[in-house]
């Protein structure tokens, strides 16, 4: 009986359509491989893992293969992946065109047993302790579907967080070497975001301020209300799920400073105001956040959300600066609390925010048409 070799067609994530928060790429490879691949995104500055990052030489994510006799749903409870346990699935440039591939080939089975599959990235090298992109997972003697302990990476001022995409659809569960009609003995995964994306925070005042007044803003923090927002937690790979990490529930509990994210000015010089700020005195919103960055947070409740405003808030520090001569200046420092929306933070939803600024108040007002990723949804707030 002749064996077929198995390569392993990956898909990537990316933002494309309104409510589209995956994207395929398929190994272009004429001859069916079995491939169990995991990619190791390169997560600096708060990048994205999209195809582009997990392409990158070395990059790539992992995967985990189950074989059973049975089908999953019967069998897997008792299963383990032995078969291939957190290999690492990598991009190998090519003319006319590149492909996937990993380390330990393995075959297609000849008999009748079933190969399941699991996937993730970016690739975490340690995945005894997490200590490369902060994932734990599950052991490769642990029966039943993966799970991974997830600790967000708030380091380097917040600029290497981890977004963490995950593949656990049926669609690649109980494959054979004839599985994929089109593409035979092609297992092609499909990511998904499972975080929730801060995409951006925008400021602007309400009106034109002419020549002579300018609004800097210096500081922005994120408060979290009590036991809203983890900041480690179990992502589970048998329902697409976040629950408590299995040390237990763990919760950001103080004010988080974000200053250090933005995309502040070192050189401001305004009528003697120098003042390392973001100068957000024009009435088209101004990002906050570098461009091209983001920051990553675990979900609040899954795909629910926050359940009341206010639930999370923000804090912005601002200077509202009046010219006196072209190198004298009056400043009025003035911080303010913004409630977030109900149903913010929501599983696989990127938010943006935008605050408008008004004389000595702070408002908020919610675009609630939230989409999935790949398009941002706009979130408008007086300042």
């Amino acid at each position: 009986m002749r064996t077929k070799n198995l390569m392993m067609a990956m898909a990537a994530l990316a933002m494309a359509g309104c409510s589209q928060n995956e994207v395929t790429d398929v190994n272009p490879d004429a001859h069916p491989v079995i491939g169990f691949d995991v990619y190791t995104g390169v997560q600096t500055k708060g990048a994205e893992t999209d195809m582009d990052a997990l392409k990158v030489s070395g990059a790539g994510f992992g995967f985990l293969a189950y074989k059973t006799a049975g089908a999953w749903s019967s069998a897997g409870s008792t299963a383990a992946p032995d078969f291939l346990y957190n290999e690492q699935g990598t991009w190998k440039a090519g003319s006319p065109a590149g492909s996937w591939g990993y380390t330990n080939t393995r075959f297609w089975p000849t008999n009748e047993d079933k190969i399941s599959f699991f996937a993730y990235a970016p690739y975490e090298s340690s995945p005894a302790d997490g200590s490369s992109k902060g994932i734990t997972l599950s052991g490769k003697t642990d029966k039943g579907a993966p799970s991974l302990d997830f600790v967000l990476t708030t380091s380097n001022d917040w600029k290497d967080m981890v977004d963490l995409v995950t593949d656990c659809r049926d669609g690649i569960k109980d494959q054979t070497a004839t599985s994929n009609a089109a593409n035979p003995g092609t297992v092609s995964f499909k990511f998904s975001h499972v975080l929730t994306k801060v995409a951006g925070i925008k400021v602007k005042p309400d009106k034109n301020l002419g020549s002579d007044i300018k609004i800097y803003v210096k500081e922005l923090k994120l408060v979290p209300g009590t036991s809203i927002l983890q900041d480690k937690a179990k992502y589970q790979f048998s329902d697409d799920q976040w629950v408590a990490a299995t040390s237990g529930a763990s919760y950001f509990t103080a004010e988080q400073d974000l200053s250090a994210f933005l995309n502040k000015a070192t050189n401001v010089n305004w009528c003697g105001y120098t003042t390392s700020s973001v100068d957000v005195s024009s009435t088209t919103a101004t990002p906050l956040f570098p461009t091209g960055q983001a920051l990553y947070f675990i979900p609040v409740d899954n795909a629910t959300g926050t359940a009341a405003e206010g639930d999370l808030k923000l804090k912005i520090k601002y200077d509202i600066v009046t010219k006196v001569s072209d190198a004298t200046n009056v400043t009025s420092e003035t911080e303010k609390e913004v409630k977030l929306p109900k149903n913010t933070f929501k599983k696989g939803t990127a938010h943006t925010y935008t605050l408008t600024i008004k004389l000595n108040t702070i408002g908020i007002t919610v675009d609630e048409t939230i989409t999935k990723w790949g398009t941002t949804t706009g979130e408008d707030m007086d300042v």
